[in-house]
């Protein structure tokens, strides 16, 4: 089965997926992702939040894709797709969560638990959330938005 932004248009950044490590509970933790947020341009946003941030980031505006660097090894590697995944139920789901645009989020599953510090940022500053590539758009990520710091990154 494709995820939901290899249906729409993801390009590979020539990763192979890997066996997932299982997370407490005993669900595995996805390679794929999705970032649903009201923002556009979100990697470009991300990108000048993270300049003050503990993370290196690297940005290709002209492929609208983000590479943020992990410790020790790994990545958070965003694409924007603009405001659609291309299919009406997937496109409710992204306008009930407030989303203007959504990006293709894709790690490696056994880095989660520093990616999901990215995550964690990322959404307390800019709002939106990080969500599994998967039918259920589980698991998800989320944190609650400061207003201040959305409008001073915004």
């Amino acid at each position: 089965m494709k995820t939901k932004a290899k249906q729409k248009k993801h390009q590979s950044c020539g990763k192979k997926p890997q066996a997932a490590p299982k997370r407490a509970g005993g669900a595995q933790v996805p390679g794929e992702w999705l970032y649903a947020t009201p923002l556009e341009g979100a990697p470009e946003r991300i990108y000048r939040l993270l300049k003050d941030s503990p993370w290196d980031a690297e940005y290709w505006a002209e492929a609208g894709v983000l590479e943020i660097g992990l410790p020790g090894a790994g990545s958070v590697d965003l694409e924007d797709l603009g405001g659609t995944l291309g299919n009406e139920e997937d496109d409710g789901w992204l306008r009930e969560q407030g989303a203007r645009s959504v990006c293709a989020v894709t790690i490696r599953p056994e880095d989660f638990p520093e990616a999901r510090k990215v995550m964690e940022y990322i959404g307390e500053r800019l709002g939106g959330c990080f969500c599994g590539d998967t039918d259920d758009f589980e698991p998800q990520v989320r944190a609650p938005r400061r207003e201040e710091e959305a409008q001073e990154h915004g």
